[in-house]
C-alpha cells in the first residue's frame, strides 16, 4: 500500500516512477482477471430448496450471467439421491435446458412423490453438469453453486395439538367464551383429544360452567372450539381464575399413522416403526390454559362515570358520626334518578320530594340509630 502511495505523488509531481513490488504482478493479474472477464457464468439461484412432500411439481431456477447475453447456451442437468430416493420420494430426472439468445433464466421441472407414511425429513441434489454454445465462439462456464439441495419436508405427522396463547383474559360479559385449540406441523388422520376445566381462584358452578368432553379434528382440519360458559356476576374490578387442561390425543382407527395397536417396546421395533412412531399426535407445550375473568368494561365504565359525576358518595354508604348520620336523615333531598342526565341540570327540591320525605322520616330516623360504619 505504501509503495502505491509513492508512485502516485511521483506521478503527480512528475517524478519517475520506479517498478512494481515482486508480487504485485500477481496482484494485478487477479483484479485485471476478475475486472475484465468477460465470460458468461451458470449457476443455480437460489440452490437451496425446502417444499413439501405434497407438493407435487416444482421449480429450481438456474441463472446466466455475463456481459454477452447474445447467443443460445445449453446446459445439461441430472438429479441424485440423498437420503431421498428416486423413485421413492421423487421423480429422478435428468436432461438439458436451453438458454435463448437473451434469456437469463430457465427452469428445470422437478416432482415429489407423496406417501401416506411419516418419514423424516429427507434431500436430493439437482447438478448442472456441462454447459455448451452450438456456435463454438462463445466462452461460457459453470460457476458455483452448481449444485441445488432439495429438502422435502412430510406431511404425514398427524399434528400438534395446543392452545395458542399460556393466559387468556376474558371479560365476564362474554357469556360463551370460544377458546381455540389449534394443530400444527401436520393435518394428517382424524384425531381425538379429550379436555377438562379445573378451578383456579374461580368456582364452577360459581364463576364459570365445569366443562369436560372431547374436541375431533377432522383430516386436514387445524383448528376446534371449546366453548367455555361465564357467569357474570357485574362485580367491579373482578379478577378470577380457571384452567383448561388438554389430555392426551388419540388416532382414530383409519388414521394412516395409527399405531394404536402397536405395544411393542421402543428397542424391539424397526427403523420404519421408530420412524412413524414419531409420527403420532402430540401435545403441544401450551397444553394447559389459564383464563382469567375480569369485570365487564360495560359495568366498569358506568361505575367509574357515575363516581365522577358525583363523587364517591354516589357508591358509598360508609358514614362517620351519629350527628351526620340524623342530618342526612332530616335533610329532605331531591330524587337522585331525577340527575342521571348529565346535561340536565339538577332541579330544586318539589313537593313530592318533600311528601316522600315525610312518609319515610320515621324510618329514616329509625336506621339513624344505627351505629356509623366508621365506628365498627
Amino acid at each position: 500500500r505504501a509503495f502505491y502511495r509513492i508512485q502516485a505523488t511521483r506521478s503527480m509531481t512528475g517524478g519517475s516512477l520506479n517498478t512494481k513490488p515482486r508480487d504485485a504482478p500477481n496482484t494485478e493479474r487477479k483484479v485485471s482477471g476478475s475486472s475484465f472477464d468477460d465470460s458468461v457464468k451458470i449457476s443455480f439461484n437460489p440452490d437451496v430448496y425446502s417444499v413439501l412432500e405434497n407438493i407435487g411439481s416444482f421449480e429450481v431456477t438456474v441463472v446466466r450471467e455475463g456481459r454477452d447475453l447474445s447467443h443460445q447456451i445449453i446446459v445439461e442437468y441430472k438429479t441424485e439421491d440423498g437420503t431421498a430416493t428416486a423413485g421413492t420420494d421423487y421423480v429422478g430426472a435428468s436432461g438439458t435446458i436451453v438458454f435463448a439468445p437473451g434469456e437469463t433464466s430457465k427452469a428445470i421441472q422437478l416432482q415429489v412423490i407423496d406417501d401416506e407414511i411419516f418419514e423424516d425429513e429427507e434431500y436430493f441434489f439437482v447438478h448442472l453438469l456441462d454447459v455448451r454454445c452450438p456456435n463454438g465462439n462463445h466462452f461460457t462456464k459453470l460457476a458455483n453453486p452448481k449444485t441445488a439441495k432439495v429438502l422435502i419436508l412430510d406431511d404425514d405427522h398427524c399434528g400438534v395439538f395446543g392452545f395458542p396463547e399460556a393466559t387468556i383474559d376474558v371479560p365476564e360479559s362474554e357469556g360463551v367464551y370460544e377458546l381455540p385449540v389449534e394443530r400444527s406441523s401436520g393435518a394428517r388422520g382424524k384425531i381425538q383429544i379429550p379436555y377438562y376445566t379445573e378451578d383456579g381462584t374461580g368456582k364452577a358452578g360459581k364463576d364459570y360452567q365445569e366443562a369436560k368432553g372431547v374436541i375431533v379434528f377432522e383430516n386436514n382440519e387445524s383448528r376446534k372450539i371449546i366453548p367455555i360458559h361465564i357467569i357474570s356476576e357485574d362485580s367491579y374490578e373482578r379478577n378470577v381464575s380457571l384452567f383448561v387442561q388438554l389430555e392426551e390425543p388419540a388416532e382414530a382407527d383409519n388414521t394412516p399413522n395409527c399405531m394404536n395397536g402397536m405395544n411393542k417396546r421402543i428397542e424391539d421395533m424397526t427403523n420404519e416403526e421408530k420412524v412413524a412412531l414419531e409420527g403420532r399426535p402430540k401435545l403441544s407445550t401450551v397444553s394447559r390454559v389459564q383464563i382469567n375473568i375480569r369485570e365487564s368494561d360495560e359495568f366498569k365504565n358506568t361505575v367509574d362515570k357515575l363516581v365522577q359525576k358525583r363523587g364517591t358518595s354516589a357508591v358509598s354508604v360508609s358514614t362517620s358520626s351519629w350527628g351526620e348520620q340524623f342530618a342526612d336523615a332530616i335533610r329532605v333531598k331531591p330524587d337522585p334518578d331525577e340527575e342521571d342526565n348529565e346535561n340536565q341540570q339538577s332541579e330544586p327540591t318539589g313537593c313530592g320530594d318533600y311528601i316522600i320525605h315525610y312518609l319515610t322520616l320515621f324510618w329514616k330516623l329509625l336506621f339513624a340509630f344505627v351505629p356509623p360504619s366508621d365506628m365498627c
